[in-house]
């Protein structure tokens, strides 16, 4: 049995090394993710945990902003062709954040919304949440998740009486966290930037203020931040860098699009 635990274990470690998500195709970024639920499931999810967090959280009272957010919400997701049931909300929080759930629940934060000058800039936003939406990010990581727990509790079924259960499970939590969980964060991050400047502009607001809004974010970040490797979100050095190689492609959207919003109105 020692022996048998000492084959299948380097196994697993191996296949979490080498395993490539290649199961549904994302046409939108041209890149294959592993998808185990379906999108029905995903958007009921989505819907229940949003519905909670309403329940739980104070709307924002600042007309303008809900106004503004519901206005650059429906522009931008009209862009993409998805028919979910959208929704979008300013939550009372001082945290400088926004966030999105599977079915197009959209959620932005009193935090973020004072440091926007102008609507291009939610729409900067808003463009990178949408993005998490219709790429399916949040059902990619359900279905990560469902296959590490898996092989988790086979890892720790094998090695039960085994004296290096300890060590084992520790590789096993480090490998899937810097080789799988980390990584794949990142990568959803940088797709729905990539995304959502393309989606802006193709909507009609004038990409560049996507730069501008996250070079003032990167201003504002107070602290050490862990190094990108270590990070579920990338530098903001290389999201920039990133974002301004899509510059050229992002304004050629713009010039084609129907409606020309430029900066849009002033936030504050």
């Amino acid at each position: 049995m020692k022996k048998i635990r000492r084959i299948i274990i380097p196994f697993i470690i191996a296949i979490l090394i080498s395993i490539n998500f290649t199961c549904i195709t994302t046409n939108e970024v041209g890149r294959t993710s592993l998808i185990l639920t379906s999108e029905s499931q995903e958007n009921q999810m989505g819907d229940e945990y949003y519905r909670e967090v309403l329940k739980e959280s104070n709307l924002s009272k600042n007309k303008k902003w809900v106004e503004m957010v519901n206005r650059v919400g429906k522009r931008i997701a009209a862009s993409t062709g998805k028919e979910y049931n959208w929704e979008y909300n300013v939550i009372q929080s001082k945290e400088i954040n926004a966030w999105a759930l599977p079915g197009g629940k959209i959620a932005f934060y009193e935090g973020i919304m004072k440091v926007f000058d102008n609507e291009a800039e939610i729409a900067a936003v808003m463009g990178h949440e949408i993005g998490h939406v219709v790429l399916r990010h949040g059902g990619e990581r359900m279905s990560q998740g469902l296959v590490i727990n898996l092989l988790g509790s086979v890892l720790a079924t094998l090695t039960e009486e085994d004296q290096y259960k300890e060590l084992y499970m520790g590789a096993f939590a480090g490998i899937t966290t810097l080789g799988f969980v980390l990584p794949y964060s990142r990568l959803h991050e940088y797709e729905a930037d990539n995304y959502g400047i393309l989606l802006m502009a193709k909507t009609g607001y004038d990409p560049k203020q996507a730069i501008k809004f996250w070079e003032k974010m990167s201003k504002l970040s107070t602290g050490g931040k862990p190094p990108e490797f270590l990070s579920t979100h990338p530098s903001d050095e290389n999201r920039i860098k990133k974002l301004e190689e899509l510059v050229p492609q992002a304004m050629e959207e713009y010039k084609k699009s129907a409606h020309k919003y430029g900066s849009g109105d002033k936030v504050n």
